[in-house]
């Protein structure tokens, strides 16, 4: 089964028995996530349902190439994206529908959570917010406008685009100055004159 999520929260399709473990390939963004799934994630599930996974490391991008080199022959089971990137795999076609009955879970979900193609879900979120110095800023920012004010020019610093918290950047300045999250030239010439 090809199924896509953000994170590695899946419902077991294995059925609990004494027999040889069944065996599950993921993939896991590296480093200390990785440790983390495994200790608190991928150890249980292996002892609750008998199960034997195996976790190849690798970031997003890394892990779309995976997906479409397998696309005709299938090998992992489980991606790790973050929602950009799972969003290209959608509309490539290369993710299965996930089906309600055989991970009833899905229900329980806030609804952001659950990728409007179907295809993958949400497990964990974050946030982007002002953050400054009281030793070096007398008044507070209140918002994102505030930082093209002069007394802040050449003191600020966005997050990389390349990483997922720059395309949530852009989406932020989308929504504040465009015409909503997903008008990206507002938010890029927006960018530029900051």
């Amino acid at each position: 089964m090809l199924v896509a999520v953000l994170g590695l929260a899946v419902s077991s399709p294995f059925a609990v028995y004494a027999g040889e473990p069944e065996e599950l390939l993921v993939t896991v963004f590296g480093g200390t996530l990785e440790k983390a799934w495994r200790a608190n994630v991928i150890e249980p599930f292996e002892k609750e349902y008998n199960a034997r996974v195996r976790v190849v490391s690798g970031l997003s991008v890394e892990n779309l190439a995976k997906l479409r080199a397998q696309k005709d022959n299938p090998e992992i089971d489980v991606f790790m994206f973050d929602a950009p990137i799972a969003l290209i795999g959608a509309r490539e076609g290369l993710l299965e529908t996930l089906d309600p009955e055989r991970i009833p879970n899905l229900r329980n979900l806030y609804d952001f959570a659950r990728g409007k193609t179907g295809t993958h879900v949400g497990v964990y979120g974050g946030s982007i917010f002002l953050a400054y110095n009281t030793q070096h800023v007398n008044e507070e920012p209140t918002s994102w406008a505030d930082l093209w004010k002069p007394e802040y020019k050449g003191k600020i610093l966005v997050p990389n685009i390349s990483q997922i918290t720059g395309a949530y950047m852009i989406s932020i300045f989308g929504h504040a100055f465009g015409k909503g999250p997903y008008d990206a030239d507002t938010a890029f010439a927006k960018l530029k004159s900051l």
